[in-house]
């Protein structure tokens, strides 16, 4: 073990009040080694395990052997900043950690570090850092021409139109630039972009409507027939009746993103990066894209995760591009060619369709239809080529047995007789619908799939309320389900999470209620069920801005919250709260 490791264990003692186990030390030395050989070291460590403290303190120990002030990263989900702040605070000695919101800040921040002798740390959401400016179509409709025209140079855009497997051009429709896609991007005569940048004061062509995408003024009856949510429907019905209306993009303002501005402007100048949360910038995306920016910026970069791959070859796919693009080339993988990565790693069923002509028919007569799809299943060989000499791994187990226990416990419960026969009604009129075979009976049940999946799921927990299902195209009534219950009546399920509350607010301990289905009233009835026994429940609804959340905890908690209700997708990362999770 270093003596840089030790040094700021013992710092971690003074100011956390404990030191770090000795597996955790044990990971932050190999870290340390990996970065003294290579750019990249990966972390990947179960949830609870202190990733944010093992991953911070290989980072300043292998600095430390330089003996100077350094300028880090920390790349992390936005709801986690202010927990990187502490959690730095508390490992590096003589530093300084802030939160960057943009360009300026991070200038400033910049600045206070070339005028002191202290390590400084620039936290930067996910979010923030690929933070840019709205977009919206910049083609125009000429009434001459009856189409959209560049803005460049005059011509009609054109797109492709599939009738019967047979492609062709003919002129774009509105619908066309509902969303900015690789084929809508530019004028193909010309080459321009057919979309610019757009503020919040601008007046338009081109209105962006909630759930919908961009709608032109004057066809916005046509996107009015099509459309499913309310709230857009109204802001679509009031676009109809008076076109030119002003009507306020939100979210529109003009920003420069932070990663490429600081890729640009200090390359040479950051020492280290932390990656929090690495397999978020799997993905071909904006944020991804942030990661890679930063990737390149900084000197050394240390990724931390609990999940680095998400069971397919493709969800590591750009990771490894972004992070080790030397190795993948070596290997022969082009960027372009995702498929044949995945194919070569991965799992891909392929399902090959024969249809045979008649009997007077010749070869040329057969008809051949491939389906490739891409199953569960990676090769070891990806993690011993790409993952054996950067992957550190750590466990809880891998830490002792002075960790506190934990146990997951499925209850078992029934539902009551009524509703209980409520509910096979809904099966057997489902299954009824799914026993055609015939070809109309086939499609009618692919539309219908979905739809009874989420009812049938719902139900148990919500037994009235539900609108009828209706025939997708003559709009009659399909299945209807009978209302087997009240919002104002404790089901089975309620009446035994309300024992569990009970005995543990009892005992001194609050209470962390897990609801995944926040379309239903299941929490506002918890809420009310827990008021009227005497207990202080709070809902954390998606409202609460992430950066918020942490901050929101505490002052409910100040405020003397006994129990939290919430849906597991908001608190997904970071350390919890509150000690004992119940899902319902």
């Amino acid at each position: 073990m270093s003596e840089a490791v030790l040094e700021l264990n013992c710092h971690v003692e003074q100011t956390a009040g404990y030191p770090l186990y000795g597996a955790q030390l044990a990971a932050a030395e190999a870290l340390r080694r990996r970065l003294q050989h290579a750019k990249l070291g990966l972390l990947i460590a179960e949830c609870g395990s202190g990733k944010s403290k093992v991953g911070s303190l290989a980072l300043q120990a292998y600095f430390l052997q330089k003996h100077r002030k350094c300028l880090h990263l920390v790349l992390c989900p936005s709801h986690m900043t202010g927990k990187w702040v502490r959690e730095l605070d508390e490992t590096i000695p003589n530093s300084l950690s802030a939160v960057v919101q943009s360009p300026e800040d991070f200038d400033a921040l910049y600045a206070e570090y070339i005028r002191g002798s202290r390590t400084v740390f620039a936290v930067l959401s996910k979010e923030t850092a690929r933070d840019g400016y709205m977009r919206r179509p910049a083609v125009r409709w000429s009434v001459i021409k009856r189409g959209f025209i560049c803005p460049d140079c005059g011509s009609v855009i054109q797109m492709e139109f599939v009738d019967c497997g047979k492609k062709t051009l003919v002129d774009a429709t509105p619908d066309y630039f509902r969303t900015e896609t690789r084929s809508n991007r530019k004028c193909d005569c010309c080459g321009a972009v057919l979309w610019t940048a757009t503020t919040a004061e601008e007046q338009s062509e081109w209105v962006r409507i909630s759930h919908v995408g961009y709608v032109h003024r004057r066809f916005a009856g046509q996107a009015l027939k099509t459309c499913k949510t309310t709230a857009a429907k109204k802001q679509l019905d009031e676009l109809e009746r008076n076109p030119n209306r002003f009507m306020t993009a939100r979210g529109a303002c003009r920003r420069f993103p932070l990663s490429t501005y600081i890729k640009n402007k200090y390359r040479d100048k950051i020492d280290g990066l932390i990656a929090d949360e690495l397999h978020q910038f799997a993905a071909n995306s904006g944020q991804g894209d942030a990661m890679g920016e930063l990737f390149a910026a900084a000197k050394k970069c240390i990724g931390m995760t609990a999940t680095l791959i998400n069971g397919y070859a493709s969800g590591i796919f750009y990771l490894l591009y972004r992070t080790c693009s030397q190795l993948m080339q070596q290997d022969g993988q082009a960027f372009a060619a995702q498929s044949h990565f995945a194919r070569e790693y991965g799992v891909i069923e392929d399902t090959y369709t024969v249809t045979e002509g008649g009997y007077n028919s010749n070869r040329r007569a057969v008809k051949r239809k491939k389906r490739s799809r891409q199953r569960p299943g990676v090769s070891p060989l990806v993690y011993s080529r790409f993952l054996l000499e950067s992957g550190v791994f750590l466990t809880l187990t891998d830490m002792g047995t002075e960790l506190p226990e934990y146990e997951e416990i499925p209850v078992p419960l029934r539902l009551p007789e009524r509703q209980q026969k409520a509910y096979d009604e809904l099966e057997h009129a489902f299954h009824a619908i799914f026993k055609d075979r015939s070809r109309e009976g086939r499609r009618l049940a692919q539309k219908l799939l979905s739809t009874s999946l989420n009812l049938l799921m719902a139900y148990p927990d919500q037994p009235y309320g539900h609108k009828p299902v209706v025939h997708p195209v003559t709009r009659n009534p399909l299945v209807v389900p009978q209302s087997s219950g009240a919002p104002d009546k404790e089901t089975e399920k309620d009446l035994r999470t309300m024992e569990l509350i009970r005995e543990k607010v009892a005992a001194g301990e609050r209470v962390l209620l897990y609801v995944n289905w926040v379309r239903l009233d299941s929490r506002t009835r918890l809420k009310c069920f827990l008021a009227d026994a005497g207990i202080r429940a709070e809902i954390m609804e998606d409202t609460v801005p992430p950066r918020g959340r942490e901050a929101w905890v505490a002052e409910k908690l100040r405020q003397g919250m006994q129990v939290m209700i919430t849906n597991p997708g908001l608190v997904e990362t970071g350390r919890a709260s509150v000690r004992t999770p119940y899902f319902v």
